[in-house]
């Protein structure tokens, strides 16, 4: 991932993103009243939370890659996001480049399909792959829904069993 990770920061939101600072990880630059502040480190792995969290509390997050801009996109946008692969970030990536903005749900279908009719009036090789590539980018975006579905329900039913604990 590459550096470059400006934050606009206030005060509600400026204890949060301290409070994820280690001696590892990715630099981001937090700038208070449009004056540099610091420069903290966020692991990789809690990156896109962090800055999550941030901006919910008012904070302006701005990418110098436009790869970091997507990512940080569907993560605000799709709360199962942590549960996509690799691959399939990479491929959201790449339709948004190709698209030149963030691709929506119902505009992969509609690239999906369309790659489809077009591949059932000539067979090329890059049209197959379009389709295939778009396929699979759906149907990780369903396993990640119903993955992120079982552990809210998940969750609850083991709130629910605790309530019922303290009844007893």
């Amino acid at each position: 991932m590459a550096n470059g990770i400006v934050v606009q920061a206030n005060g509600i939101c400026l204890d949060k993103l301290m409070s994820y600072n280690t001696k590892f990880g990715v630099k981001v630059s937090i700038y208070i009243d449009g004056e540099f502040y610091c420069d903290i480190c966020i692991p990789e792995k809690i990156l896109f939370k962090a800055l999550y969290e941030a901006y919910k509390k008012g904070a302006i997050v701005k990418f110098k890659t436009f790869e970091d801009s997507v990512r940080f996109h569907y993560f605000k946008t799709f709360k199962y996001s942590n549960n996509l692969s690799d691959s399939t970030m990479q491929g959201l990536i790449k339709l948004s480049l190709e698209e030149g903005k963030f691709v929506s749900i119902s505009l992969i279908k509609d690239i999906h399909k369309q790659a489809g009719d077009k591949l059932e009036n000539g067979f090329t090789i890059d049209l197959y792959k379009k389709f295939n590539d778009v396929g699979n980018i759906l149907k990780d975006l369903k396993r990640a829904q119903r993955e992120y579905d079982m552990l809210q329900a998940a969750s609850e039913n083991k709130l629910k069993y605790h309530e019922q604990q303290r009844e007893i």
